[in-house]
């Protein structure tokens, strides 16, 4: 990686800067009489989000990514105090490592507004990227349908149902730009 940082040997994803992690594999190329070289197409992820859901997708490696479905708004992405500690807008990452992947207890937060939705960082202690620029703690910054983001070390994706011929959205007045 970027970092210089080690890694768990399976992990595709750099735990400390983000960047693709290149791991010797085995892979099928296919070489036609005239030479041209082809790789097989990545598998491909078919998800049905109900309408006014979206969906949170959480890589697993080798096996099928976790999905959350959700038709709150606003909800709170991380883990509770105790177990028994489970509060209505809350979206527990727990299950997914959240803990040891630094995930806060109140990390981030997603919004519907009238444009689309918005995530916000709560000022958790290791921070949260979308599409790998690192947000400012307390800012709103909109989302794109298949954003990706990272809270602390543990990535997740952003789908949500919106029609093909929808305009581009502008981002409500009081969110801030990626730059």
């Amino acid at each position: 990686p970027t970092c210089k940082q080690q890694n768990d040997p399976t992990a595709m994803i750099c735990a400390y800067c983000g960047s693709p992690l290149h791991r010797p594999s085995t892979t099928t190329i296919h070489v036609s009489a005239n030479g041209q070289v082809t790789r097989p197409k990545e598998p491909e992820i078919k998800i049905d989000i109900p309408e006014g859901a979206f969906a949170l997708l959480i890589p697993v490696p080798g096996k099928e990514p976790n999905i959350i479905f959700e038709y709150r708004s606003p909800v709170i992405l991380g883990r509770p105090t105790t177990p028994e500690q489970i509060l209505p807008d809350l979206i527990d990452l727990t299950p997914y490592n959240a803990v040891s992947f630094g995930v806060s207890r109140r990390h981030g937060k997603i919004t519907k507004t009238e444009t689309g939705y918005v995530f916000e960082d709560l000022g958790s202690v290791n921070g949260t990227w979308l599409n790998r620029l690192r947000l400012i703690p307390n800012k709103k910054y909109p989302l794109k349908n298949c954003d990706e983001f990272r809270l602390g070390r543990l990535w997740i994706l952003f789908h949500y149902n919106h029609k093909r011929d929808e305009p581009p959205r502008t981002a409500p007045a009081d969110t801030a730009e990626l730059k």
